[in-house]
């Protein structure tokens, strides 16, 4: 169920950047709103269900954008494992 869910808010959150940021004044130079929902999986959620929806969201972003393919699957994977090692990295272990 919560496949489905990062699925579908994978959707939106690319249909939002491709579509209504460019028409808006304001937000011309705005983040990367996929990005950000990679940065929360590889903080919050296990890999084994964010790394699918990982994948996929690079898919769709690249199918959507006007650049090479597997430009934006790269990145979104690359900063998948890049928060997933620095939790790993800077978690602090208590010996009891």
């Amino acid at each position: 169920m919560i496949l489905g869910v990062n699925i579908g808010l994978c959707f939106v959150l690319a249909i939002v950047q491709t579509t209504v940021f460019p028409y808006l004044g304001i937000t011309e130079t705005f983040y990367d709103l996929p990005a950000l929902f990679v940065l929360y999986l590889g903080l919050f959620r296990s890999a084994r269900e964010s790394l699918p929806v990982v994948v996929f969201l690079g898919f769709i972003v690249d199918s959507l954008s006007g650049g090479p393919f597997g430009v934006y699957l790269s990145i979104y994977f690359w900063l998948f494992l890049g928060v997933r090692g620095s939790t790993r990295f800077l978690h602090i272990g208590f010996n009891s």
